[in-house]
């Protein structure tokens, strides 16, 4: 049985499973993606919601090498896309960061709140 209460609501716990498996990054056997300031569960969280979703991701335009060629073609990088730096916001904190995320006011206050209590008071 898959782990789902690794991830939030609206993401197919199976399918970024057998993603992560078949990567071989061993994020979910070494407990990295539980972990409650896991880069891994941040971005697994943020992107996998869109898999069943691709709708409503913004149309990006594809990025383009920095450096041409032999002929002089500053060929397409098909796996990276343009982002404006006007398309971002600086936030204080991981809660302020999450509305940005997940498109939610409060719907999952209760688990932001569980994990951000496991975290150790900073100075």
């Amino acid at each position: 049985m898959p782990q789902t209460d690794l991830f939030l609501s609206g993401v197919c716990a199976e399918h970024v499973l057998a993603r992560l498996d078949a990567a071989g990054g061993y994020e979910v056997t070494s407990g990295k993606l539980a972990h409650p300031e896991s880069s891994s569960a941040l971005a697994v969280n943020a992107f996998s919601w869109f898999i069943e979703r691709p709708a409503l991701l913004p149309p990006l335009k594809i990025s383009k090498h920095s450096k041409s060629d032999a002929r002089g073609t500053k060929n397409l990088r098909a796996g990276h896309r343009d982002l404006r730096k006007s398309w971002f916001v600086e936030v204080a904190t991981l809660a302020d960061l999450m509305p940005f995320l997940f498109g939610y006011e409060g719907a999952n206050e209760l688990k932001i709140s569980a994990i951000l209590s496991t975290q150790p008071a900073r100075p």
